[in-house]
């Protein structure tokens, strides 16, 4: 407990400095949303092509970028509030599709890899419930 004290007295410090901390979250998530539409068409292009590794790294990095998002957004929103929100609260603000982690898994069956097949599986579990269903 007291390490998130003094983490949140560091970021409080920080944001009085520094005001664009604010729109740190809005600005990553435009980028990212971007960046991932971009990989998805190269992904589906490797992966007509046959070429599973480079496809699944690429999606292994999305995961790890959403993932990265979320943990920023709850930081920001914990500033505010003095609490730390649930992952959940942010799930809408992911931009990982069902279709990036299917293709995932069948990059890791492909590859015979049961690591990658179970972190597709574990992002799948933390996909917001619309999203899974699609």
């Amino acid at each position: 407990m007291r390490f998130l004290n003094q983490f949140f007295a560091r970021q409080r410090a920080r944001r009085r400095v520094c005001d664009s901390d604010l729109r740190l979250s809005t600005v990553h998530e435009s980028h990212y949303r971007e960046l991932f539409c971009v990989w998805r068409e190269l992904n589906a292009a490797e992966v007509a092509q046959g070429q599973f590794e480079s496809a699944s790294q690429r999606v292994c990095k999305m995961i790890r970028f959403d993932e990265e998002l979320v943990e920023e957004m709850r930081m920001l929103s914990a500033l505010d509030s003095g609490e730390m929100p649930p992952r959940e609260h942010f799930a809408h603000h992911r931009n990982l599709e069902l279709a990036d982690l299917q293709l995932l898994l069948e990059a890791a069956g492909a590859l015979s890899n049961e690591d990658m097949a179970r972190q597709a599986l574990d992002a799948i579990q933390r996909l917001p419930q619309r999203r899974a269903a699609q």
